[in-house]
């Protein structure tokens, strides 16, 4: 039988623990082949040994190897050195397995004083526990526990009854409130009406009368608030909707002006901006918030460019295609008249036609000028040199007069 060499003070351990580690003595097998166990498995085959000889955490390594050298399973782990860590091992184990094992059976029995405590009907908030004590000092489950887990379970359930009565009082006066908010508002009551007058108004009505003050005080400012936020609503989408008439009026501004040719892609602010300073549309838009009436204009001057690249491309496929050849000077007039050969040039609007000559013009005569200027400094570069060519002639020729080498 195996503790019959341990000292007399393992005895009495070895008989608890053998309970509650083993349900039964396993028969080790004794055919297990070794050499095609794993690391692994050799260690886990010594410490489950180590369990059915009910080794605990207390036990030292040389009564634990006096105890199971004689098992089947002993030489799994050829060295001392490998079996000692398995021992260690299994001893972390254990603690880890115990400190568990306490956990659970604590939070175990703190739940059964839960139970125990609910049990109580006369139990409040403010009862204290010596109040209590009369009523489970002889519950087992009021036993099992210590002093300190005790005092400071009871103490924990207390603190979550006082919130949980705190709440519904705060619950019930929540629905008191709702309730007096209700009634204001089926009066109609004004946001300009002090709680004074409307405690009089009031002051006969049962469901105001029911409730103490400090719930009127608090459901009347609630409502007053409320009314306030949702009349500050309606304000604000009241100004929502004319901020946004206000603009589609000036849009449509916009687009008269550019129906009749007065905005164009290369218009200006200033300029419009004089045009309709009398009208109400521009003024809407200017004294409210928002989009200013200048960030709308500068939308359409963006749309008009785009409309004017179109058919400025257009143009330029048209000359080069046609080989269309245009003098730097060339009247509006003869504009016209070179390009209405081509149906593509008359399909552009008459607006675009103007359009198109200047743009041409611009983009011409800036050339034909840096040509000239070029041609200038060509002609003015070729004079210096000839200047300076001719002023080299005469320092020779004196220089030569002075040495005696000149002969005319």
């Amino acid at each position: 039988m195996y503790g019959q060499n341990l000292p007399e003070q393992y005895h009495r351990e070895l008989e608890i623990t053998r309970d509650y580690y083993m349900t039964h003595e396993e028969k080790p097998d004794e055919k297990i082949d070794y050499d095609k166990m794993t690391e692994n498995q050799k260690f886990d085959l010594f410490k489950s040994e180590l369990r059915r000889f009910g080794i605990t955490n207390t036990w030292k390594w040389k009564d634990t190897d006096r105890v199971i050298k004689d098992s089947a399973h002993y030489s799994v782990l050829p060295t001392i050195k490998q079996k000692k860590q398995a021992f260690h091992e299994y001893v972390r184990d254990f603690i880890d397995k115990m400190n568990e094992n306490k956990r659970e059976n604590r939070k175990k029995q703190i739940e059964e004083f839960y139970e125990m405590l609910d049990s109580i009907h006369d139990i409040k908030a403010t009862s204290k526990f010596y109040d209590i004590l009369k009523y489970i000092q002889s519950d087992r489950r009021y036993i099992q526990l210590d002093e300190k887990d005790r005092e400071e379970t009871f103490q924990k359930y207390m603190d979550e009854l006082e919130e949980k009565e705190l709440k519904r009082k705060a619950d019930h006066a929540k629905g008191k409130v709702e309730s007096l908010k209700k009634l204001f508002a089926s009066h109609e009551i004004p946001t300009t009406m002090k709680f004074a007058e409307a405690e009089e108004k009031f002051k006969e009505n049962a469901l105001f009368s029911a409730v103490d003050k400090l719930i009127q005080i608090q459901a009347f400012s609630d409502y007053i608030t409320d009314r306030i936020e949702e009349e500050e609503r309606i304000y604000d989408m009241k100004k929502l909707r004319e901020s946004r008439k206000n603009r589609e009026a000036f849009r449509e501004l916009m687009d008269e002006l550019v129906k009749d040719k007065k905005i164009k892609h290369n218009t200006q602010w200033k300029d419009i901006a004089l045009l309709i300073k009398d009208d109400k549309r521009y003024h809407n838009v200017l004294l409210q918030s928002g989009s200013k009436p200048s960030d709308i204009f500068y939308d359409y001057i963006d749309i008009e460019k785009e409309k004017f690249n179109e058919h400025k491309t257009k143009f330029k496929n048209l000359l080069k295609t046609k080989s269309v050849r245009l003098g730097a000077d060339i009247s509006q007039e003869d504009f016209h008249k070179n390009l209405s050969e081509h149906t593509e040039y008359l399909e552009f609007p008459e607006d675009i036609r103007n359009l198109l000559y200047d743009y041409y013009i611009n983009k011409v005569k800036p050339k034909s000028q840096r040509s000239k200027d070029s041609s200038k400094k060509r002609s003015k570069k070729h004079k210096r040199r000839h200047r300076r060519s001719r002023s080299r002639d005469r320092d020779r020729k004196r220089q030569e007069v002075e040495d005696g080498e000149y002969v005319s």
